[in-house]
């Protein structure tokens, strides 16, 4: 299993820095930032390729690169489905915007897409990649974060490994469930704790926070993820064993 990191910054985007997007072997993608194209195209990975996109929520730092992705593969009339899993909406929200950006509808820009969306509860989708041998456990289980809007946050059994994904998320419940004993657990961490009151203010996490739910978890390895220079300074100075920062591909 190989991980690259298309994009790994929060919202608030620094030159040089791209939003949190994150690509399993080529062809699943959690998440979809402004750009991650880009990023796409840059690492050598086609787009046309992709089977799956989960999104997290719908704010723009993770949902806005998503329309750039069905407009690539409709320029180039792919007719392999894409499965766009996400919150309620995904569907109307993603149309609606491509209705806005004008986005041709005739046989020679064709985008093939099946939505599934998540009703904020626990539920379990098998994987079915299209393009590498599945094996009879791959699934995905998804768990509602606890974010200023629905959140999505994702559980994935593939290839014999368990990788978890928070998107953007305040500390709850569900996170030590979401990244109960997985092999990487990819956790937001926005800001530093001396912010913990604007942290609560928006529903995000802080290092302290983060590093609560990843311990309760008991995962082997966390990814901080959405990160600030304030949290990357943090994490430089603390040097954690059991943390990967995301900067570097990934193989497992």
């Amino acid at each position: 299993m190989e991980i690259k990191f298309m994009g790994n910054w929060s919202s608030h985007i620094e030159a040089g820095r791209r939003n949190v997007s994150i690509i399993i072997d080529r062809q699943i993608l959690l998440d979809c930032g402004p750009h991650t194209i880009e990023s796409m195209l840059e690492s050598g990975i086609d787009p046309g390729k992709l089977d799956k996109i989960l999104i997290s929520h719908m704010h723009l730092d993770h949902f806005g690169g998503l329309p750039e992705i069905l407009w690539y593969r409709g320029s180039r009339n792919i007719k392999d489905e894409l499965t766009i899993i996400g919150p309620p909406g995904i569907k109307k929200n993603t149309q609606r915007i491509l209705q806005l950006y004008n986005t041709p509808d005739n046989e020679k820009f064709r985008i093939t897409a099946n939505y599934v969306e998540i009703n904020d509860g626990r539920e379990v989708y098998e994987l079915k990649a299209k393009f590498i041998e599945k094996s009879e456990q791959d699934y995905i289980e998804t768990f509602p974060g606890y974010h200023a809007i629905p959140d999505n946050m994702y559980r994935i059994e593939y290839q014999g490994h368990i990788i978890a994904y928070t998107g953007d998320t305040a500390y709850n419940e569900n996170i030590a469930k979401v990244g109960e004993y997985a092999d990487l657990f990819f956790h937001e961490m926005t800001y530093p704790d001396n912010d913990y009151k604007i942290a609560e203010f928006w529903k995000h996490s802080t290092y302290s926070s983060a590093m609560k739910g990843f311990r309760e978890s008991h995962a082997k390895k966390l990814v901080p993820i959405h990160l600030t220079n304030e949290t990357l300074g943090i994490l430089a100075a603390r040097k954690e064993d059991d943390i990967i920062m995301p900067f570097q591909d990934v193989v497992l």
